[in-house]
């Protein structure tokens, strides 16, 4: 694969998309395609999955995969954590509010003994990356659990619409950020890519955001980093901070690691005026062709759906069925140019 995509035909393919969970409709597909979109990257929550042990609920992930496959989509297939439980209750930015996290399910978490609050958190996360103690249960049974979803999709119809498996969203966001942390991170990644490669040996695997230590990556083909870009330094950014970040990427994964980067998450807060969006947006994807080239110029917008306004961001399509501002700057730049 090098440090492009491909598609089955051996094409250059750019994924240009949305991050989507649920309430996710026949009309919603039916408008991506007609706004020349290609791909979503369906967030997956394994504690909405089986919020009881032994009951997992397929139905949300078949209606949209055979969506996805009716409709030419692809299908990135990512396990999402934001906090890593809806179990931990916690006062993220001392205001007074309480804040919940989401992805793994509350029976798995409380079988550790865990509190539900910051520090509870970060024992699981840390136990669980570095395989320690209850982290040997939960991580096993994490598994477990990508073994059976590989499982099930290669028995459908759909299978063929699934461009890649992302092991974890952001896996270490939320957990103590130590290099010993991360070092046992890739550890997870090196194991959890031998049991998938073993079930489906040729469909992309997709890594989130760490690389530090990961040693064994000449031994796996068909691998992509991904990692988000917002404009986290003002809304806007500069054209130095945006060059800058995006010769990270091709340093770390480009030439370091010769896999392509990905931008999995990317957006622009409701304040933004329409002409900070147009500087953002055409800045990002402009040096993004620029310096990584054709067929490295992929990219997912977080979130589909205003309604859930996660995180805060304004996608191209309002909940109300309307386009947002960023649809007309984001439609001028997409494919190659």
């Amino acid at each position: 694969m090098g440090v492009k995509l491909f598609d089955p035909q051996n094409n250059t393919l750019n994924l240009v998309g949305f991050n989507i969970r649920d309430s996710f409709t026949e009309n919603d597909f039916i408008w991506l395609k007609d706004h020349g979109y290609n791909a979503i990257r369906l967030n997956l929550y394994w504690g909405t999955m089986e919020p009881v042990k032994g009951a997992v609920n397929w139905t949300n992930l078949d209606n949209t995969l055979n969506l996805c496959q009716k409709y030419h989509i692809w299908a990135w297939v990512d396990m999402h954590q934001w906090e890593y439980s809806s179990y931990f209750k916690f006062d993220m930015n001392g205001d007074g509010k309480i804040d919940q996290g989401n992805g793994f399910p509350s029976w798995l978490v409380s079988g550790g003994g865990y509190t539900n609050d910051e520090a509870g958190k970060k024992l699981f996360s840390d136990d669980f990356l570095l395989k320690r103690g209850y982290g040997v249960t939960s991580w096993n049974t994490f598994e477990d659990f990508w073994a059976s979803l590989v499982t099930h999709c290669k028995a459908q119809p759909y299978f063929r619409s699934i461009v890649c498996w992302e092991m974890l969203n952001e896996p270490t966001h939320g957990a103590v950020h130590d290099d010993g942390v991360k070092v046992a991170c890739n550890v997870r990644y090196t194991e959890w890519i031998r049991m998938v490669r073993a079930i489906d040996p040729s469909t992309i695997i997709c890594l989130s955001q760490v690389n530090d230590g990961f040693n064994e990556r000449q031994n796996f083909s068909n691998i992509m980093w991904c990692k988000s870009a917002y404009p986290e330094f003002g809304v806007g950014w500069s054209q130095e901070t945006i060059n800058a970040y995006l010769m990270d990427r091709k340093t770390d994964f480009n030439d370091g690691m010769g896999v392509p980067y990905v931008i999995s998450e990317t957006g622009i807060s409701p304040s933004t005026t329409l002409g900070n969006a147009t500087d953002f947006f055409t800045r990002l994807f402009d040096a993004q062709r620029a310096i990584l080239g054709d067929g490295q110029c992929s990219w997912f917008i977080w979130r589909y759906d205003v309604a859930d306004s996660s995180g805060g961001y304004l996608p191209p399509r309002l909940a109300d069925g309307s386009d947002s501002m960023l649809q007309s700057v984001l439609a001028r730049l997409m494919g190659p140019q």
